[in-house]
């Protein structure tokens, strides 16, 4: 599992001329790098480190939507850094995820060898994936709680039209690279197609919960002034 980095450097006569070994802090570095590279050899391990990996995720974003609720109803208002934090949440949790699926599906699109001001083929998905990222968090700096809805409807998009272009460029559908035997293309889609169906419904569920509280704060404003009255 350990990345090693030690190493031993000899001249053309055989003698050591160098001698590198990491110390404890480095090497414990180094394993906890290795599990983020190590090619699993049973399928089963790989699937659980995929939703250990998704757990961790799910953990940090909840935490960041209990310390904003908390914060809000602490002050009775949003202060400006819950604000910031719900930008950047949103930003580090559908927006990565929605510039991953911008990224699959300039791989698709962009010929082969494709390249713009001296920029190669590859830079450009990356580019392309860190623009769509950039530009996740200013759109949640404007649209506030309503990013969380527009965000996953992105995602939604994004994964069902990269298995779309995927089945355009290459034919393989999910059920054709079954039955040629390529599981990882056709695990890839099936992954992608439940993370869209996924994301459609958060975001339906998202907009229906705005929709109602955003009733039900007319109503205790419209009581508020007949009282008033």
């Amino acid at each position: 599992v350990t990345m090693d980095l030690d190493a031993i450097t000899f001249n053309a006569d055989a003698d050591i001329i160098a001698d590198f070994s990491a110390g404890p802090v480095r090497t414990a570095h180094a394993w906890l790098s290795g599990l983020h590279f190590i090619q699993f050899d049973h399928w089963p391990l790989r699937w659980l480190y995929f939703l250990a990996g998704l757990s961790g995720c799910t953990m940090i974003a909840t935490g960041l939507l209990f310390w904003m609720r908390a914060r809000t109803a602490r002050n009775g208002a949003e202060p400006v850094k819950v604000r910031a934090i719900r930008g950047l949440t949103v930003g580090a949790t559908t927006g990565i995820i929605a510039a991953t699926g911008a990224f699959f599906i300039v791989n698709r699109l962009l010929p082969h060898e494709a390249s713009l001001a001296g920029i190669g083929r590859a830079e450009l998905e990356v580019w392309v994936f860190f623009l769509v990222w950039i530009g996740t968090f200013i759109h949640a700096a404007i649209r506030e709680k309503a990013a969380w809805a527009d965000q996953a409807l992105v995602i939604a998009v994004f994964s069902l039209l990269a298995v779309l272009l995927n089945w355009i460029t290459t034919g393989d559908h999910p059920a054709a690279a079954a039955g040629r035997g390529l599981w990882s293309v056709a695990g890839m889609d099936l992954v992608l197609i439940a993370a869209g169906a996924a994301a459609l419904t958060a975001a339906l569920r998202l907009r229906m919960t705005d929709r109602t509280a955003t009733v039900g704060k007319d109503r205790r404003h419209a009581a508020e002034r007949i009282a008033a009255e």
